[in-house]
């Protein structure tokens, strides 16, 4: 059984009115207990959509949203209790800080749920550790921080709940590469030790071949493609048919492949190329 499920969903804004528009069509899409899925898919292919009716901020027109099974509307005044379950992390979510302090802007959730001050500072401290951030940075202004800094508070807001389900609407956008890095590895580990089931919106083909066990394609509405990292990146031709990118190793080994050297494995990530290269050499192929 799936964590979160999408069942039949269609969702159309606008209704019945001259600015309708159908943003998701009958899209069927599991993710996996304790897998890091990716979403991927053009501007307007209806991935933001998607991802705000997982923890209920946007409830169906048509079908259903499953949570280990259970619809998640079935009693729509407990909605609410679904956010707790499933953190979404929306794109610069630095912006949404507002809190006198970081440390009172990563526990504001908690406060709101209710939980006892020492279970705040405890769960604050944790979930601030997590991304990176010092003890000392919990007593500045959340506009004291960098950039950077603050993208991690903003995340460690999500991550104090302790998801089951994570979901990241591009978590690094606008970041350099240390950056990206550093903020996917913390993402990455939290799906380790928490065994959490974690999506990955990003535009990045780099991101969804490093950090996904799966990969879903949008396309108008639909879902165009959905399987493992292997099998999506493993026809290059579809995604590049479909208007998408290929991670840029990627170019790199169809480029050699055009040239007559035999590569084969795991074309889409840098180590993989290199192993592929290596064996090529192993066998005598020309490089």
């Amino acid at each position: 059984m799936y964590k979160l499920e999408l069942k039949d969903v269609t969702h159309v804004y606008g209704a019945r009115t001259p600015f309708e528009k159908t943003a998701l069509r009958s899209v069927n899409i599991g993710f996996e207990t304790g897998l890091v899925t990716g979403l991927i898919g053009h501007t307007g292919s209806g991935k933001s959509t998607l991802v705000q009716m997982m923890n209920g901020l946007i409830r169906p027109t048509k079908g259903t949203v499953l949570l280990d099974g259970k619809d998640i509307w079935e009693k729509p005044k407990e909605i609410r209790s679904v956010r707790f379950r499933v953190g979404l992390v929306m794109q610069y979510p630095e912006y949404q800080l507002f809190d006198e302090t970081v440390g009172k802007d990563i526990g504001f959730a908690l406060r709101n749920k209710g939980c006892s001050e020492e279970t705040i500072k405890e769960k604050v401290t944790e979930a601030a550790e997590r991304v990176g951030l010092s003890p000392a940075m919990l007593s500045k202004s959340p506009f004291d921080l960098s950039g950077g800094q603050r993208r991690r508070a903003a995340i460690a807001g999500v991550l104090v709940m302790d998801p089951e389900v994570l979901v990241l609407d591009e978590p690094a956008a606008g970041l350099d590469p240390r950056g990206r890095a550093e903020i996917l590895g913390y993402l990455y580990r939290y799906r380790e030790t928490k065994g959490a089931t974690v999506i990955l919106v990003s535009h990045s083909m780099e991101d969804m071949a490093q950090y996904c066990d799966r990969v879903a394609v949008m396309r108008d509405g639909e879902v165009y493609a959905d399987g493992t990292t292997d099998e999506i990146f493993s026809d290059p031709d579809r995604l590049l048919g479909a208007g998408m990118d290929v991670p840029e190793v990627m170019k790199v080994a169809l480029e050699l492949k055009k040239r007559g050297i035999a590569l084969e494995g795991r074309l889409y990530t840098v180590e993989g190329v290199r192993d592929a290269v290596l064996r090529s050499l192993g066998k005598g192929g020309a490089v």
